[in-house]
């Protein structure tokens, strides 16, 4: 498990990299995207999709969520201080090393099941008022033209008009 595995409690998140770039993240025409939907369960074959908007939208995926969470920008404040201590620049998608979100897990079922080699990544998809925290065993991709994650061609969910 990625960050504090042994069951001890992060006081405070740290360890914040951005990776809009590396997950070819499209840019929003203003500072931020907004989150204007949250969809998981049968709907969406039980993959966490987030619609975001900016005069356009994209979607982010996760494949497998492990668990997620929707909350209002102003329960982050710690989360801001902390990446702003950091020198990490203002975007759309970080993963965060150890946090108490993640470390919440370390103690419970979806740790101990975790094969060798597998680990879980606490990521942060911050939004204009809205943020979207997920712990995942992979990386959420863009959607493609289709609307559909990346390499996922072919299936009937339809993104948003």
């Amino acid at each position: 498990m990625t960050g504090s595995a042994s069951g001890e409690r992060a006081a405070f998140a740290r360890g914040f990299t951005l990776l809009d770039r590396t997950l070819g993240a499209p840019r929003p025409n203003s500072r931020l995207w907004t989150v204007v939907d949250v969809a998981y369960g049968h709907a969406t074959d039980w993959r966490l999709r987030v619609t975001l908007e900016d005069h356009r939208e994209t979607t982010v995926w996760f494949e497998n969520p492990t668990v997620f969470r929707v909350l209002d920008d102003g329960e982050l404040l710690d989360y801001w201080g902390r990446r702003s201590e950091e020198n990490v620049a203002v975007g759309t998608l970080y993963s965060i090393r150890e946090s108490p979100f993640l470390a919440q897990l370390g103690a419970g079922v979806t740790a101990q099941s975790l094969g060798v080699g597998e680990s879980l990544t606490h990521y942060l998809i911050a939004g204009m008022d809205v943020c979207v925290e997920v712990i995942s065993g992979a990386p959420p991709t863009f959607a493609d033209e289709s609307g559909q994650p990346a390499g996922r061609g072919g299936s009937d969910i339809r993104s948003r008009p």
